[in-house]
């Protein structure tokens, strides 16, 4: 049985990373509209720019709260925390599990939006180190 806490904790390691990822994808995004990308353009004439990124937000902030949670209940059924993996307490199933997650996720994510080298490198590393990395150590 997970306690509340532990519940929580993969919340607010979810809500951690939503906030993270805004700040990335909105520096992105200025970076894009900058060099006169005419996808980015587009989009801002065609919609005001408060509706585009409230609505990101309203949409991932409790999405990537779920998966914080999703991850926990992973985290739980994968081992306990008396097992020694390789960071300490983290478990190398669950680490791997993360790892090969957001590869699939990066690598969907660049072929349907590619935003340069920096930040999809930017976002597997945030991603690793939140869900894989925090999340185990939060918990256990």
């Amino acid at each position: 049985m997970i306690s509340l806490s532990t519940l929580l904790g993969g919340a607010a390691c979810g809500l951690l990373y939503a906030s993270t990822l805004i700040a990335i994808n909105c520096l992105a995004i200025f970076s894009l509209y900058r060099k006169n990308d005419p996808r980015i353009r587009s989009v801002f004439q065609n919609h005001r720019p408060s509706r585009i990124i409230f609505s990101f937000i309203v949409l991932i902030k409790p999405s990537l709260a779920l998966l914080g949670i999703a991850f926990t209940y992973l985290l739980s059924i994968t081992g306990t925390g008396d097992t020694s993996g390789i960071f300490g307490n983290i478990n190398l199933v669950y680490f791997l599990a993360i790892l090969s997650i957001a590869l699939l996720v990066q690598a969907a994510q660049s072929i349907l939006f590619p935003l340069g080298k920096i930040y999809p490198l930017l976002n597997l590393v945030l991603f690793v180190s939140t869900y894989g990395v925090l999340l185990p150590v939060i918990t256990y």
